[in-house]
């Protein structure tokens, strides 16, 4: 049996609640095409309102296809003269199921499917879709092409030397953003991302600056470093738009002081900086909200309910805290108060179900897991963190949704819920857990420009 999704390309149509409606006149305005599992098109025939299937399941015509329409499987372009799925990081072969080149790095060097890098979704595309933050790498490339011009109009250069820094800018922006990203995948919490994205930065624009200058570029290296990890810390604490802002902000401001730069310069470069880090993580949390379409028991989750998840989990690691909150029908979010939020548990309380049922009522749960799995903790009653000669209790950390989660939570709650570790994105009841891997941002994008001096 084939596994197909079908996507619908019209001109035109009316409709009443949920059904569409095809007058005979307006069938020719319609294609319908369907995919199988690894996003080979197919082509429908209809008749009326009634879609049936072709018997041979063959090929689109290359000469039938309608080319105002380019766009399909898992809502990417396709190329159909030459076969492939343009899936604007990389290109995709249907008909292997595989990418034309590798991803630039192993999302999760625990999980065996990742080490394949031409594979799309962990060849489970059904299930997975293949978010990838590459866009934080070409803001970052963005942002490094105009840095790269503000260091060669210091320097004087001209014509096409001026190209080089301005090439060269762009190359180590990319590099910094590719860098926070890959330690992000990695499991790595949001200063350690920062700090690397900063020394990354620092040493190329000081190599850059200064003609690859290598006292200049260690000295680059450890200011950018110290920035970015403070600017990530501060950005996780306090999480989500207002985190990115002031992690921003902090990031840039600070680099600009360790360079010598004067009060006007730090300011500017600290709004500069906190602006450009809050407006790259809105448009990219809206990308992946886009993405991920997530839904949970039937409701859809709204954009507000996933960055708040989102945001809670960046709290989460920074406090070292589970996190959580129930989604209501009314597409608000009912978050736990910090006196329900312990190292390995977070209570919901009959206040949070109250609340929740004037707001349309309870859809599903989230909660947050910041510990990496497989680490043995002392805890005391309350499932705090305490030393071992306070414990009363010794808990080892579990990978994805614990035995207590679906026992508990879900139980309690009824249906599927949501959990946010440290890799991954989950969707639980008490039988089973799915790895949604859905894109959360888990650290802060940060830029600062070269001022000059």
């Amino acid at each position: 049996m084939r596994s197909i999704s079908v996507n619908i390309i019209a001109f035109s149509y009316s409709s009443t609640h949920e059904q569409r409606k095809v007058s005979e006149r307006d069938i020719v305005n319609y294609e319908y095409f369907g995919y199988d599992a690894w996003g080979r098109r197919y082509k429908y025939g209809v008749s009326n309102v009634q879609i049936y299937f072709d018997t041979n399941w063959d090929l689109i015509a290359k000469s039938k296809l309608l080319d105002l329409f380019t766009r399909g499987y898992t809502g990417h372009e396709h190329l159909d003269m030459f076969g492939l799925i343009n899936m604007n990081g990389r290109l995709y072969d249907p008909a292997i199921g595989r990418m034309l080149s590798p991803d630039p790095y192993v999302p999760n060097s625990t999980y065996t499917q990742d080490f394949n890098r031409y594979t799309y979704a962990r060849n489970n595309p059904l299930s997975y879709i293949d978010p990838d933050g590459e866009f934080v790498i070409l803001v970052g490339a963005a942002i490094g092409g105009i840095s790269g011009y503000m260091i060669g109009r210091t320097n004087g250069a001209k014509g096409w030397n001026m190209a080089g820094y301005i090439l060269g800018g762009a190359v180590i922006g990319g590099l910094s953003g590719g860098a926070a990203s890959g330690v992000s995948a990695l499991g790595g919490a949001a200063w350690w991302a920062g700090a690397a994205a900063g020394a990354v930065s620092g040493a190329g624009f000081s190599g850059l600056a200064t003609n690859w200058n290598g006292e200049a570029m260690l000295n680059g290296a450890w200011k950018g470093a110290l920035s970015g990890f403070v600017g990530g810390g501060l950005g996780s604490a306090i999480g989500g738009g207002w985190g990115a802002f002031a992690g921003g902000a902090a990031g840039s401001g600070l680099n600009t002081t360790l360079n010598g730069g004067d009060l006007k310069q730090i300011g500017n470069s600290a709004l500069a900086g906190g602006l450009l880090s809050y407006g790259t993580y809105e448009l990219t949390s809206y990308m992946a909200y886009k993405k991920a379409n997530l839904s949970i028991n039937k409701h859809k989750v709204s954009y507000g309910q996933f960055k708040t998840m989102q945001a809670d989990y960046q709290r989460s690691r920074f406090w070292r805290k589970e996190y959580g909150g129930i989604l209501t029908g009314d597409n608000k979010v009912v978050r736990a108060p910090a006196k329900n939020r312990h190292s390995f548990k977070v209570d919901f309380t009959q206040g949070m179900i109250d609340a929740a049922n004037t707001k349309g009522g309870i859809v599903g749960s989230y909660h947050t897991h910041w510990a990496r799995g497989g680490v043995d903790y002392f805890i005391n009653d309350m499932y705090d963190i305490v030393s071992e000669s306070n414990a009363q209790y010794r808990i080892t950390t579990s990978n994805g949704p614990s035995s207590g989660d679906m026992t508990g939570i879900a139980s309690y709650f009824g249906g599927d819920q949501f959990l946010i570790d440290r890799n991954h994105s989950y969707i639980y009841n008490t039988s089973n857990a799915t790895n949604n891997d859905s894109f959360l941002l888990r650290y802060f994008p940060m830029y600062w420009l070269w001022l000059n001096k």
